[in-house]
């Protein structure tokens, strides 16, 4: 604004100079002074005329304007009178044929002007100015005023289609296209310039004639590429000066290839099971790529796209979450021009790692539908591992199981060798191998040991009724397969045994039960049970005694608990708390030579018994008696200490006894202390004492008699009620 400011003052400044001057060397010479001006049809035009060049002290009269229509008859078109008056009270009067209310005069201005405002092209003309003075002489002003029209519009059209350009955008083009582009100007007078521009920079100035009213100027571009992608090309017409020129503005768009697509990321290591996003970046095309993603032939579609139209990238998101079979398979980004069909892609070698897998199965030698005792099978463990394991582990029945030759489970690489299978071995199997991904853990295979029916531990093998009464008999085995077939037995007290017909056994499996009924008191046999499957018949038959119900019980869970070199103690645990009744009797015997050594009885299942040769064996006989007879017996083998190792015994005291003869010395001084007391309290005067003086010497003495006598018989009694009068063979 400052600039176009300053250069209209400048001009205004010249343009009044050279009004003055020119005026002024008319006045002097005596003839009409001329000026050319031109204005633009549809604005403004200041016609200036000197009113203030005249004698000192004259004054103006009139200022007349005149339009030379015709030369030999000039008419006026406006005039300004001041006779009379104050020269700002002056009249005006214009020709309302010529200028109508688009004239006025303004004779503040220096100089002052004619001002016709919405220029018309029959304004053209010579215009003179007289001005009359009160004193000086008239003053004639010749003044040449031409309009000039400006374009009216700019048409622009492609030579390659021919037609006109729709929303001022050209195109689109392919790269290395050649473009036309023609600027067309309407109307105009002079004829206007039309010229092209790219930014501030002309590209082309050179226009030329297409008809009477019409001027063009075409534009050349060739070989066409991505710099001209978005350049807006400006057409200019103008013929004067005063007025902006016209103006047409084009962008061109050009479709672009794509340049390169780009995988980011494949350096990285996949891990199977989990899910990653994996990106593609195609960069250069225009339109936006069409973008897929293949693993191998197959087409991956959970995706996700953006897009940046500056540097014409368009980025796809893949959602993957790849499995241990795809590792080393190719997964590729592919980007498609819509329109050109060109093609650009990348490629990437996917690298997967992934938890063990682990397959155990039986080595192919093994019948796995016979597996017996006694046998050996060997377990192949298969891994598929990336990265490879670097342990495999063995589990049986979900606890580690480890090289153990001397058991026989020989563990080597990935196979387990399990030597002379017994039915302990019959379980769950696993083999389970670890790498930096995790650890992989086989199926289960179960090994199925078959083997012989035996005699199921812990079942009542003592079963007690009364004559006349049923009894249920049960007999359970284990067997592997089991199916098992029974066979019964009865043996009696004369020896005499008896197999017991089928009709009268009900088996279902590894259970048989048979019901009896004893006749008479004499009618309680041994039943023997025996089972046999398709491995094999039971070794040891089971055994059941079959006794009358008020008969004791044999003595149970009994240990030796304590052995010297001539005494052993003997202890009986009735865990079932069952209260048997009677005395408890037990025998020892000479292990070699079968000889009764020791016959002890008590009323509780605790034994102690001495005065035993070192250094031998013994076999224990104990059973229980009562009123309704004796029960049956239970066999205990055990051996005094010889002298070594009695003697070992003693040079390593436990911590028990060296408590109890710590005990023993504190109790000691405690006693010392006491008696001492005792002798000083008892000092008293003779007087006192209840006793008379022989007493008094020897109370004491006897008193201490006493004492121990009565402690004497104490302990007798309690050993009598602990023991009856045959127990004199118990060593206290």
């Amino acid at each position: 604004m400052y600039r176009i400011f300053s250069f209209n003052w400048l001009l205004s400044c010249l343009y009044k100079i050279v009004i003055s001057v020119k005026l002024s060397e008319s006045v002097l010479e005596g003839e009409q002074a001329a000026l050319t001006l031109q204005f633009v049809k549809g604005g403004v035009g200041n016609i200036p005329c000197n009113v203030s060049l005249n004698q000192f002290e004259d004054e103006v009269q009139t200022v007349i304007w005149y339009k030379e229509i015709d030369k030999n008859n000039p008419t006026p078109i406006y005039t300004y009178d001041v006779r009379d008056k104050e020269i700002e009270n002056g009249e005006h009067w214009s020709d309302h044929k010529i200028l109508a209310s688009r004239g006025s005069f303004r004779y503040q201005d220096e100089p002052a002007k004619l001002v016709i405002t919405n220029l018309k092209e029959t304004d053209a003309g010579i215009y003179h100015c007289r001005v009359d003075f009160k004193k000086g002489p008239t003053l004639n002003i010749e003044i040449n005023v031409e309009i000039t029209v400006s374009p009216e519009k700019i048409i622009l059209m492609d030579d390659v289609s021919g037609g006109y350009i729709d929303n001022y955008v050209l195109g689109p083009y392919s790269e290395g296209d050649s473009v036309n582009v023609t600027c067309i100007a309407l109307g105009g007078r002079p004829k206007p310039n039309v010229t092209w521009w790219k930014e501030n920079a002309i590209l082309d100035d050179v226009s030329e004639i297409a008809t009477r009213k019409r001027v063009k100027n075409t534009l050349y571009l060739n070989h066409l590429d991505r710099t001209d992608v978005h350049a807006v090309y400006t057409c200019q017409a103008s013929n004067n000066n005063n007025v902006p020129p016209l103006t047409a503005a084009v962008t061109l768009d050009i479709y672009l290839r794509p340049l390169w697509a780009k995988i980011w990321g494949k350096q990285r290591v996949l891990s199977a099971g989990n899910t990653y996003e994996i990106s593609c970046e195609v960069i250069g095309s225009r339109p936006r790529p069409l973008i897929t993603w293949w693993l191998e032939s197959v087409q991956l579609v959970n995706t996700r796209e953006l897009s940046n139209a500056v540097n014409y990238s368009s980025t796809s998101f893949l959602t993957f979450k790849p499995s241990m079979e795809q590792d080393n398979q190719i997964i590729t980004c592919n980007g498609v021009h819509p329109i050109f069909n060109a093609t650009v892609e990348d490629s990437w070698k996917l690298k997967i790692h992934y938890v063990p897998l682990s397959t155990l199965a039986f080595d192919s030698a093994v019948n796995r539908s016979d597996i017996r005792e006694g046998m050996d099978v060997m377990l192949h463990c298969g891994i598929t591992a990336n990265p490879w394991v670097y342990t495999v582990n063995w589990k049986y029945n979900d606890k580690a199981i480890y090289n153990n030759p001397e058991m026989g489970t020989i563990i080597t690489n990935q196979s387990l060798l399990i030597k002379n299978l017994s039915r302990s071995n019959s379980g769950n199997f696993t083999c389970v191998g670890t790498n930096l991904e995790g650890i992989g853990e086989s199926n289960v295979l179960r090994l199925d040991v078959k083997y012989a029916a035996v005699c199921r531990p812990g079942q009542t093998t003592i079963y007690r009724t009364s004559v006349q009464n049923r009894v249920e008999i049960r007999c359970e085995l284990e067997a592997n397969p089991p199916d098992v077939e029974f066979t019964w037995k009865f043996k009696y007290n004369d020896g005499n045994i008896v197999n017991l017909p089928e009709n009268f056994i009900t088996s279902e499996g590894t259970v048989s039960t048979i019901y009896y009924t004893p006749s008479s008191d004499d009618d309680f046999p041994t039943l023997i049970c025996n089972g046999k499957n398709s491995i094999g018949e039971t070794e040891d038959a089971c055994i059941f005694h079959l006794l009358p119900i008020d008969l004791p019980e044999a003595p149970s869970n009994c240990k030796v608990t304590k052995q010297t070199e001539s005494s052993l103690h003997v202890e009986c645990i009735d865990e079932f708390n069952r209260g048997i009744r009677g005395e408890f009797i037990m025998e020892v015997y000479d292990a070699q030579t079968g000889k009764l050594v020791r016959n002890v009885t008590s009323k509780h299942p605790t034994f102690v018994v001495g005065e035993l040769e070192s250094g031998i064996g013994f076999d224990i006989d104990l059973y229980v008696l009562n009123k309704d007879g004796k029960s049956l017996v239970t066999r205990l083998p055990t051996f005094t200490l010889n002298n070594d190792q009695a003697a070992n015994l003693l040079l390593l005291p436990s911590i028990t006894t060296l408590l109890g003869m710590l005990a023993g010395v504190v109790g000691v001084l405690i006693l010392l202390a006491v008696i001492i007391v005792v002798v000083i309290r008892s000092r008293t005067p003779k007087g006192c004492n209840d006793f008379d003086d022989n007493e008094f010497q020897d109370s004491s003495g006897r008193y201490m008699s006493m004492r121990s006598s009565k402690l004497t018989n104490k302990t007798d009694s309690n050993s009598y009620d602990s023991f009856d009068t045959d127990s004199r063979d118990v060593t206290l």
